[in-house]
């Protein structure tokens, strides 16, 4: 564990994403820090992801990860994968916290625990649900059941233009989609989407870069941006202490 006043958080990130400690160094309060782990996503190109159960997902080397972060000092575990909860649902969430408490003695929850959990602090009664690039419709519409929202929620699924068209849009993050996201264009698109009821902005996925452009939502439409990062920040930060 952590000592000298210094409190951390360790999160589990996917091997190729690099947008989660970025943005939760970044917002990190000072006598935070954060301590990263990564994982191998068991997904083939062209696969559509859908999911897995916590003992499939706990191999032996996200494991030695988990032992890794405990060993580094974290006083928190945070599993920064969306999808994961998504079609796993709260009996993967509560599994996997119980699996890593067991395992490592260290407090843990996923980054969907975390959003579910703020959202239900909202309660907003029309909230936008901004996507991800590379969230299928099947993910879209299994983003919303997690999170208790109605089937036809106002959604906008961020749009990178004709040069990423593609049919397998789910293989768009490894493309490198995640590096082609300016945060005004983002800004500019949820401006577009949100309407005059809106109160509240969801935005999941843990490898979308979205702090300065939910800082900017924030400030001109006066209305909270929960996202996968913001949400991870501020759960660890009460466990923490």
């Amino acid at each position: 564990m952590s000592g000298g006043g210094v409190r951390r958080l360790g999160i589990l990130v996917v091997h190729n994403d690099p947008v989660p400690e970025a943005e939760i160094w970044r917002a990190a309060p000072p006598g935070v820090e954060i301590v990263t782990g990564r994982f191998a996503l068991q997904r083939a190109p062209g696969e559509e992801y859908l999911g897995e159960s916590v003992e499939e997902f706990l191999s032996a080397g996200v494991r030695r990860t988990l032992a890794d972060l405990r060993d580094a000092g974290a006083d928190a575990l945070a599993l920064c994968f969306v999808s994961v909860s998504v079609f796993g649902g709260t009996p993967f969430d509560t599994g996997f916290a119980e699996a890593v408490k067991a395992a490592t003695g260290v407090p843990a929850f996923t980054a969907g625990e975390a959003v579910r959990q703020r959202l239900s602090a909202l309660n907003p009664s029309d909230p936008l649900l901004i996507a991800p690039p590379w969230f299928t419709d099947r993910t879209v519409a299994g983003t919303a059941a997690y999170l208790g929202l109605p089937p036809d929620i106002r959604t906008h699924r961020y749009d990178l233009g004709p040069a990423w068209d593609t049919g397998t849009r789910q293989d768009l993050f490894d493309r490198g989609a995640k590096g082609h996201i300016p945060h005004t264009a983002l800004r500019d698109q949820i401006l577009a989407a949100a309407t005059p009821t809106t109160d509240a902005i969801l935005i999941p996925g843990s490898g979308f870069r979205t702090l300065d452009a939910a800082a900017e939502v924030e400030r001109k439409l006066g209305v909270p941006v929960v996202s996968a990062n913001s949400a991870v920040l501020g759960r660890g930060l009460e466990l923490v202490g």
